[in-house]
């Protein structure tokens, strides 16, 4: 086999593992909102199809990097390819395990944030407009983000009341997550992409590839927590920051 055979079966190979990968998400995309609305707004499900699909796209990659070791490396050697081009067809392999990573990823937050503006939806339509004091009818003080029980004292006759968010409101302090890193998705495709070329780099281009990646980082959390700030003004931002630096390791 000469050279541009080998090359060629082994854009082959990766374009149909790429379209494999591609029946996998787009369904996913498309059905999710659906099955959540099915399941009684229970995000279970959806997690567990999410998994499943995830298992999925990491054997495509395990494929790619079968197919390299066990033969397409060895056949290309073979066809006399310089190491400089063997080097740079085997990245194809490794460029598009990652990306097939990065596209579920990119995916689990795009269908996290289609349930979240399900619920959102529904806790406004599903709002108490007011609320009046158990004792005198008066209207209730209540602060417009509040998603839990909260004590709420009459500013007219001083009885402390219970005030109960609806069901959807509850749930939606906890999707707001969602929402922020869906905002921030071009910010985490740029964070994901310097990372792999800082796990990629060689020693003379590693200290620019993890400036690179710093960079990337710090603007994708500074995204997500003004989004998640916008979204819930109560937002604990340095709190959150040290969650996300510590789930970033």
């Amino acid at each position: 086999m000469n050279q541009q055979e080998a090359i060629q079966r082994w854009d082959t190979f990766l374009l149909k593992i790429r379209e494999r990968a591609n029946e996998l998400l787009e369904p996913a995309h498309e059905q999710a909102l659906a099955l959540f609305i099915e399941s009684g707004h229970d995000a279970q499900p959806i997690g567990n199809a999410l998994h499943a699909i995830r298992l999925q796209v990491l054997e495509l990659g395990k494929k790619v990097n079968d197919m390299w070791a066990e033969k397409v490396g060895s056949l290309m050697h073979e066809s006399g390819l310089c190491s400089e081009h063997l080097h740079r067809e085997k990245e194809k392999g490794t460029w598009l395990q990652f990306s097939l990573e990065r596209d579920f990823a990119l995916l689990d937050l795009d269908i996290r944030n289609q349930l979240a503006q399900q619920i959102a939806q529904l806790a406004k339509a599903n709002e108490t407009k007011s609320s009046s004091c158990t004792q005198c009818l008066a209207p209730l003080p209540i602060a417009l983000h509040t998603y839990t029980s909260a004590h709420i004292t009459c500013t007219f006759c001083n009885t402390v009341n219970t005030y109960e968010p609806g069901t959807y409101k509850r749930m939606l302090k906890g999707y707001f997550y969602d929402m922020a890193r869906w905002s921030a998705r071009e910010e985490t495709k740029a964070e994901m992409e310097m990372k792999y070329l800082l796990n990629h780099a060689s020693e003379s281009t590693q200290p620019q590839a993890k400036e690179n990646h710093q960079r990337a980082f710090e603007q994708l959390l500074e995204k997500y927590l003004s989004e998640l700030k916008k979204l819930d003004p109560t937002t604990d931002v340095e709190k959150e920051k040290e969650f996300e630096m510590r789930r970033m390791e």
